[in-house]
């Protein structure tokens, strides 16, 4: 029978991290930068040229570099047939991924697989609805801790000194931004050259940067408290509620929420070593509003979780017994 596990979480939450950990805990295999190049004209070419020269655009924060083995979301493979990045409720949107997932699976000899997808969060229930056998896991991460990194994003030298343009070979290499610094890369996946060639411009101009932060910030407080409104209707014995912060913690302890789903064991030593040990932890100082809404979410995370407890979904002792890892 195949597994399917759905990762989601807002941007910045440690997806990346908790979907590798995952797969490697359960033996299945993840979408990469060479299954979606299948799918995406533009961003085959950049990957092909790419290992035609010997280098490789760089993609992210955490210092990593896009090769044909990169993790990659799902929401952009939906982009490229739909126009949109999250899983809609049209049949053949189920159709499409399925498809998909089965390549994914067929190319690593594997009969599970995870799929991240930060642009699904607040559409588990879509998502377990149209596949049944599926588990979902959401992760949350401090509100300071994403609205500190998405800042440090817009504030990089490399977007802060420029007023129109796209950045320099130079300054692309050296960005440590997550999305916006690899030019090369976001435009192929966009495979929409006058589309991102806007959305470049506007990301170098000082004036768009900042209302861009605003409108980010905002956007995403409201889709916090969507989520929280709809995981109440979500089944208890398909959804692990999981948290990055405690993973980065005590990683034992963190991933016995998940202990329904998969071997927590096997999962907190995957993300032991998965972890950089300079991972970012919350600023002591935030907003009112920072602290009353992450409050309101850690305390929504503790609800499911004491509701699948009572369930007999999860142990009553979880969260508080040690574990033994995983013997290699």
């Amino acid at each position: 029978m195949t597994s399917i596990y759905f990762v989601t979480g807002l941007h910045r939450s440690g997806t990346t991290v908790i979907s590798e950990a995952i797969a490697d805990a359960v033996g299945g295999s993840m979408i990469t930068v060479s299954d979606l190049a299948k799918h995406i004209p533009h961003l085959d070419d950049l990957v092909s040229n790419s290992d035609v020269s010997g280098t490789t655009p760089n993609q992210n924060g955490n210092g990593s570099e896009i090769s044909q083995s990169t993790p990659a979301e799902y929401g952009w493979y939906l982009y490229s047939v739909s126009g949109q990045r999250y899983f809609g409720f049209k049949r053949k949107f189920r159709s499409q991924l399925s498809d998909l997932m089965n390549e994914v699976m067929r190319r690593a000899g594997s009969e599970g697989i995870v799929m991240k997808n930060p642009w699904d969060t607040a559409n588990e229930a879509t998502l377990l609805s149209e596949f049944t056998d599926a588990r979902s896991i959401i992760i949350r991460r401090s509100l300071q801790a994403l609205e500190a990194s998405s800042l440090q994003i817009m504030r990089h030298p490399a977007l802060e000194g420029m007023r129109e343009g796209a950045p320099t070979r130079d300054e692309r290499d050296t960005s440590p931004t997550r999305n916006y610094e690899s030019e090369e890369y976001m435009g192929a996946l966009m495979n929409n050259d006058s589309l991102f060639h806007g959305v470049s411009r506007a990301l170098h101009s000082p004036a768009a940067r900042w209302l861009l932060v605003v409108l980010s910030k905002w956007g995403r407080r409201l889709a916090i408290l969507l989520l929280i409104r709809r995981i109440r209707k979500l089944p208890l014995d398909r959804v692990g509620f999981i948290s990055y912060d405690e993973m980065c913690k005590d990683p034992a302890r963190g991933a016995q929420w998940l202990g329904h789903i998969l071997d927590p064991a096997a999962f907190a030593q995957s993300f032991e070593g998965l972890i950089s040990p300079t991972a970012q932890r919350p600023s002591a100082q935030c907003s009112a509003v920072v602290r009353a809404l992450d409050r309101y979410w850690e305390r929504a995370w503790s609800d499911m979780r004491r509701q699948q407890i009572r369930a007999g979904v999860l142990a009553h002792d979880c969260g508080r017994r040690t574990i033994s890892p995983t013997s290699s």
